[in-house]
């Protein structure tokens, strides 16, 4: 039985009684309101009242829901908002702000809204005080399709251990436990799985940034414990493999052949350099040869091969607009016309490749017919036997160009990161693979209060341990701390500090013991990586050479830095 709405006595419209009303905005007695016309509600089928002042078809729970779909300006704040009460336009946060009190948080000691009074805390520091137990409910509550999943799933939460656990890891463990309840994933887990989630996760809704950030870290723990590869070499794979995608559309045949010759070189164990060294030469040459109308390995004979060595060797450039014209060995003539430009006479023979390029590409087009005829694709090896020797040269410079490099060195107006970088490769002896992979002395501290060492008190890095090679039997470094001169200190220290304090504005991972980082993803990913080898190449700069000075030492570092140890022209130092 509904109950009078108004305690005020009123006038009923209807019947003239003197009683109380039983509707907000009517002077009506509960007898007249139960005898009027009803009329079911369009939308959801309840009965509501009908009147001749105010035609209607939806219920008040209906009209409710509409206004609250419904933005409005806020009457506290003016911004546009949904409004949480009917009778007054206020958005959720104003209205939150009305029924709780401002003061100070008794747990982040800030002034904001006191969400738990009890508390006197406010709303994310009291989220963060069940954080912990809210996680491990759902861990214990959390359930997949298949036990490898599961234990994905553990492992992730494992690395929150020695964390303090917050709101964050909560969400971050919800989300990746949803995306592994609704998502097939492989069994075991792969990277190119992880990069083409990730490369799709990459938008800024919370769940993609969780999902990415947990197969990310799933993906270098398992890599840590020996059951995936590492990240590094997967990419070294990728990029191996990249000259494959300019001809996997135009030429899927040619592609799918290289294909079966890449997996042959990945079962003998072929460095991922190497096996893009090949790929880069046998796309070469069929492109050459789908010109000349050759699409098979049997098409191919030994003048073919020979002609295509000699067009390598030179080739015409335009001197108006400098564009390049393949060399035709058939072709006695130089081309008349500039087929760019148009212009006539403007062309100049050339050579386009060193011999000794030549003879490489000549012996990785022997290996491919090798493998072709040991696939009984061919009968013989259409390749000529035997291959010039080049005798590897050092390139000494001129005492004066030292010099001048030694006194940039000493510069203090000279760039940090370029100085230190032509130091070690100029005084060390560096390769270009201990330049990537050099790393910072790491000395943890036995209590919070004791300050590390930095690099200028280390005076010395820590230098990667070269891999076993087939083929290659020179003596490694005694040891891989490398500890620098006493007699450099007076100039090199100053050049260490001003080198550590240019890396701290670069590097945003405090776990990153690289020496070199990058302005790019080195420096700013979560997990720590060595910069690539044209970073060293062009003196640790993105831009172009702007003085003489860096000319001279970025052809120093790309000259010298390319070599291996043993093969520099400057004399390593012994440890006594």
């Amino acid at each position: 039985m509904s109950r009078p709405l108004s305690k005020e006595q009123v006038t009923c419209e209807r019947c003239g009684i003197l009683c109380r009303s039983s509707c907000k905005k009517r002077a009506i007695c509960r007898r007249c309101w139960r005898k009027e016309e009803r009329i079911q509600c369009v939308r959801c089928g309840r009965k509501i009242n009908q009147t001749s002042q105010e035609i209607r078809d939806l219920c008040i729970h209906c009209r409710k829901q509409d206004q609250q779909k419904q933005k409005v300006a806020c009457s506290v704040c003016g911004k546009l908002r949904i409004s949480v009460l009917i009778t007054r336009a206020i958005c959720a946060s104003c209205w939150r702000a009305e029924q709780n009190d401002q003061g100070i948080c008794t747990r982040c000691q800030k002034q904001k809204m006191i969400f738990n009074k009890a508390l006197r805390c406010c709303r994310s520091c009291y989220q963060e005080l069940y954080a912990e137990a809210d996680l491990q409910r759902y861990v214990e509550q959390f359930t997949a399709l298949s036990a490898y999943r599961q234990r994905l799933f553990h492992l992730l939460v494992s690395t929150f251990s020695h964390e303090k656990i917050t709101r964050k890891h909560t969400q971050q463990a919800r989300t990746f436990g949803r995306f592994l309840q609704e998502t097939k994933v492989p069994e075991p887990l792969t990277w190119e799985f992880i990069e083409e989630t990730v490369c799709t996760a990459k938008s800024r809704t919370a769940f993609q940034k969780f999902v990415r950030t947990s197969l990310l870290t799933l993906g270098h723990l398992l890599a840590s414990r020996g059951e995936l590869e590492t990240r590094e070499a997967f990419l070294a794979k990728r990029a191996a493999l990249r000259p494959l995608e300019s001809i996997r559309q135009e030429k899927p045949e040619t592609a799918q052949l290289l294909q079966e010759y890449t997996t042959w070189l990945w079962q003998r164990k072929t460095a991922p350099q190497t096996v893009n060294h090949h790929l880069m030469a046998l796309v070469h040459f069929w492109s050459w040869c789908d010109t000349k109308g050759i699409y098979q390995p049997s098409e191919v004979s030994t003048q073919i091969v020979n002609e295509y060595l000699h067009s390598l060797a030179f080739q015409f450039r335009c001197v108006t607009c400098q564009a390049t014209v393949a060399f035709d060995p058939k072709r006695c003539s130089m081309p008349r016309q500039c087929p760019v430009c148009k212009a006539i006479g403007t062309l100049v023979k050339e050579r386009s490749r060193t011999p000794h390029t030549i003879s490489l590409w000549q012996g990785m087009i022997s290996v491919f017919f090798t493998w072709a005829k040991l696939n009984r694709m061919i009968i013989a090896n259409p390749v000529s036997p035997g291959r010039p020797t080049f005798q590897k040269r050092i390139r000494h410079y001129p005492i004066e160009l030292v010099r001048q490099l030694s006194q940039y060195i000493i510069s203090d107006q000279a760039d940090p990161t370029e100085a230190f970088l032509l130091y070690l490769v100029l005084f060390e002896g560096l390769s270009r693979q201990e330049l990537c992979h050099a790393q910072l002395p790491t000395i943890h501290a036995l209590r919070p209060g004791i300050a590390t060492p930095t690099l200028a008190e280390s005076y010395a890095i820590l230098l990667p341990r070269r891999s076993g090679t087939r083929g290659r039997r020179s003596p490694e470094r005694p040891t891989t701390r490398l500890d620098f001169p006493v007699q450099a200190a007076p100039f090199l220290k100053p050049l260490l500090a001003r080198f550590e304090q240019q890396r701290s504005e670069v590097v945003k991972n405090p776990k990153n013991h690289y020496v070199f980082v990058s302005a790019g993803v080195a420096g700013m990913r979560r997990h720590p990586g060595s910069v690539s080898g044209d970073f060293i190449l062009w003196g640790g700069k993105d831009n172009k050479r702007t003085n003489i000075s860096r000319h001279h030492a970025n052809s120093l570092i790309q000259h010298v830095a390319s070599q291996p140890v043993q093969s520099c022209s400057f004399p390593r130092r012994e440890k006594n």
